[in-house]
Formats: structure tokens, C-alpha cells, sequence
């Protein structure tokens, strides 16, 4: 685990810097860092997902052959799944709309 990622509930401070006083309890609401392994698979499945080329993908994670990257690291996705992801984007985008357009009212 990644101590800048792991701060107890009860004083907010990290892992590392943690007093003694009471048991260290790791604050949920902070994401679990998984390793940069999971980023680099997360981040080729995306950039497939977009559309970007085999060969582009490759080289971005820097390997060898395509072979390597398609196989061990994009992960087929389920509709499902990819549906779930918009669902938040697009309430994202109308919260900026909303927020663009309010700037732009004259007071």
C-alpha cells in the first residue's frame, strides 16, 4: 500500500507519520492503490477502448511487441461496463454546461 493513500480515519495522518496513541484504521473513502501494474493495464484498456492503434499502445507502454500488450494488458470489457463508466461523464458534462452557462449571465 502506498502510505500518501493510507491515513486513519480518527487522526488523518498517513501510515508512516501515524501516533501511536490509538489503532491505526485506514480511511475507506480514500482509494486502495493497487500498483502501477494495475494502472498500466487499466491505461492500455482504456486507450483500446478510444480507438487508439495496437502499435500506438505499444509504444506508449513501451514494449517490445504488440502481442505482449494485447494479451496481459487490455482487458476486454462488457458493454455493461463501459455504459456504467458514461453514466457519470455525462452528468459531469452538464454540470459543466451548468456552470459555464451561469458564468457567462450578466449580473
Amino acid at each position: 500500500m502506498v502510505p500518501n493513500l493510507a491515513h486513519c480515519v480518527s487522526c488523518k495522518k498517513c501510515q508512516d507519520e501515524h501516533n501511536p496513541r490509538h489503532l491505526f484504521e485506514r480511511d475507506k473513502s480514500i482509494l486502495f492503490w493497487h500498483g502501477w501494474h494495475a494502472f498500466r493495464r487499466g491505461l492500455a484498456t482504456t486507450l483500446h477502448l478510444l480507438g487508439v492503434q495496437e502499435k500506438d499502445i505499444k509504444a506508449i507502454l513501451r514494449h517490445i511487441n504488440v502481442g505482449l500488450t494485447m494479451n496481459i494488458y487490455v482487458r476486454s470489457v462488457e458493454t455493461s461496463q463501459v455504459a456504467a463508466m458514461d453514466s457519470p461523464s455525462k452528468k459531469f458534462v452538464i454540470c459543466n454546461e451548468l456552470a459555464t452557462s451561469a458564468n457567462a449571465r450578466p449580473n
